[in-house]
Parts: structure tokens; C-alpha cells; sequence
């Protein structure tokens, strides 16, 4: 006869074994009822037990090998446990976490930065990029007093000067015509410069020692620009327009000044140079080891307050 029915008094204490009941046979209502909130654990023999309810805001807890986990309440003062860092990031546990000193790099902003840039602020914690200005402009605050940029320069009447010296000795006389003044064929008495803007003007003073000898004779010396190869004026007293002086021993100092405007952005050389009428017999000494000849250049870049030129 088949066994169809198996009453609970018929069955020994731990009769049912794992084997004997199919997987997913046991559902969550044929459970025992238990405490709400309680959750099945396995203590250290390897029996089911349960970790009691824990109260609102506790966090399970492992007690270790052997131990029934519980529900416990964080202390206070470490409620997060903060991880050490180093390098350019530095940390100490809950403490403040740091950043070395030149850590942050321009790389590491969101401003594309190239030479000449300026970086300016344009609000809390907020930054721009200043592209570079051109030569010989400032940094100015804008008319709306908020930020900076780049403007020509104003304010005063000089904003690059040259100045150059030599002491060289040379003797002119009418058969050398114009001559050079400095050693080197006068390249150790030379400025070069490029004007910034054809609106520039030059304030030039030049000095020149000498010593006239040898008869009586119309001379001169003046200050000359070369420009694309070729020399030239520069307003200054020509040659022929000197004087007559007797014989001297004394060595004298002449100065001229003038205002040069050469309405170019080309590249200038300035020279100063001497000149004997070449019919006269006067001979001109140029210079002295304590007595050298100079030229002074001024640039003035904006005439409008400087009434007369």
C-alpha cells in the first residue's frame, strides 16, 4: 500500500533533512514567524539565530569571527571614516584636507593661457584671460574702472629715449667732404630705431668737441638719418652755413637741438657728421679721449599737448 500522508506526530526530530526538500518548496509564509525587524544570522556553531532590531539610525555592525553582528550607533565625532591622502592633495584622517603650495598649475585651470597672457579676476572666484598688448603699450584700468587692458602710452611727453658717445679723434678738412664722426667709420657713434607710429616726433641734442686749426674757413657739422640706404636731413644747421673762426688751441664744445619728425614706421640710423667748404683751408679735430661727441634722441609719441610741433 503507497504512503500518501505523513502526520507530524509520525515524524522523528530532524527527520527532514536538506535533501529531502526540494529547492524553492519553502515559501516566506511557511517560515516561522518571527520579531519585526529581526534579521537570521548564523552564530559560531553554524545554527540560525537572529541579530535583534536595532533602533533608528544604528548601522549593522560585525562583531568579529564567532559573533553574532548587531545594530549599533556610530560615535559622534567619526561618523565617516575619511581616508589619508598625499602627494599635492594632502589629508589626516577627519582633518582639513590641503593643496601644496604651486600645486595648481595653468594646466590644470580652464583658461587657455599662451606668452604674454595677463590673468585677472572678474568676479568672486572667477578669472579671465588678458591677451598680450603690443609694443610699447601699458596696462591700463578701462573707462568703466572693471578690468584691465592694454593701451599706447600717455601721460608724459618721453617714452623711449637713446643716447650714444665716442671719443675718437678725427681730423676733416675740405678735401674729405661730409665725414662721419666716431671710430669705425662712425658706427661707434650710431642709433638705430623704429618708430611706433608715424605721428612720432624726436627731440634730438647733439654734442660735438672740437678743434679748429690751420688758416681761417667755413665749416659745420650737423646730425643726418639714413632711411632705406640714403642719408638726410634732420633739420639741423648744414655745412655750409658755419663760421668763420682764426686759428684756435682750445678744444670747444657746439650743441644743436631739433625736432624730427620722419613720418615713417621704417627702421632710422642717426649719425653725426662734419663737413670743411672745400674751398677752404680750415682743419677740423674732432673729438678727444676726455672730450667725445653725443647724440641724445627723445621720442615723443602724442604732440597733441605739445603746442609747436
Amino acid at each position: 500500500m503507497a504512503l500518501t500522508q505523513v502526520k507530524t506526530s509520525g515524524l522523528a526530530d530532524d527527520a527532514v533533512t536538506q535533501d529531502k526538500v526540494a529547492n524553492d518548496a519553502i515559501d516566506l509564509t511557511e517560515i516561522k514567524a518571527g520579531t519585526d525587524g529581526n534579521l537570521i544570522t548564523y552564530d559560531a556553531s553554524g545554527n540560525p539565530t537572529v541579530v535583534a532590531t536595532g533602533n533608528d539610525g544604528q548601522v549593522l555592525t560585525s562583531q568579529g569571527t564567532g559573533n553574532v553582528p548587531q545594530f549599533e550607533t556610530l560615535p559622534a565625532s567619526n561618523n565617516y571614516s575619511h581616508p589619508n591622502h598625499s602627494g599635492d592633495v594632502t589629508s589626516s584622517g577627519d582633518g582639513a584636507t590641503t593643496i601644496a603650495n604651486d600645486a595648481v598649475t595653468a594646466a590644470k585651470t580652464d583658461l587657455s593661457i599662451v606668452q604674454g597672457d595677463v590673468i585677472y579676476g572678474t568676479g568672486t572666484d572667477a578669472w579671465a584671460r588678458l591677451a598680450k598688448g603690443t609694443a610699447a603699450q601699458v596696462l591700463a584700468m578701462n573707462s568703466g574702472a572693471t578690468a584691465p587692458e592694454w593701451a599706447d602710452a600717455s601721460g608724459g611727453l618721453f617714452t623711449r629715449g637713446w643716447y650714444d658717445k665716442d671719443s675718437t679723434e678725427l681730423t676733416v678738412q675740405g678735401s674729405d667732404g661730409e665725414t662721419r664722426v666716431g671710430g669705425n667709420s662712425g658706427a661707434d657713434l650710431s642709433i638705430t630705431l623704429t618708430p611706433t607710429s608715424t605721428n612720432c616726433r624726436y627731440l634730438i641734442q647733439a654734442q660735438f668737441h672740437y678743434r679748429k686749426h690751420t688758416s681761417t674757413g667755413q665749416w659745420g657739422w650737423r646730425v643726418q638719418r639714413k632711411l632705406s640706404g640714403s642719408w638726410g636731413s634732420v633739420g639741423m644747421m648744414h655745412p655750409s652755413y658755419g663760421e668763420e673762426w682764426q686759428e684756435g688751441t682750445f678744444r670747444t664744445v657746439g650743441t644743436q637741438t631739433t625736432i624730427y619728425h620722419p613720418n615713417t614706421t621704417s627702421e632710422l640710423e642717426f649719425g653725426l657728421f662734419c663737413q670743411v667748404w672745400s674751398s677752404h683751408g680750415i682743419k677740423i679735430d674732432c673729438n678727444a679721449s676726455i672730450n667725445p661727441s653725443s647724440i641724445l634722441i627723445l621720442e615723443i609719441p602724442d604732440t597733441t599737448n605739445f603746442s609747436g610741433i
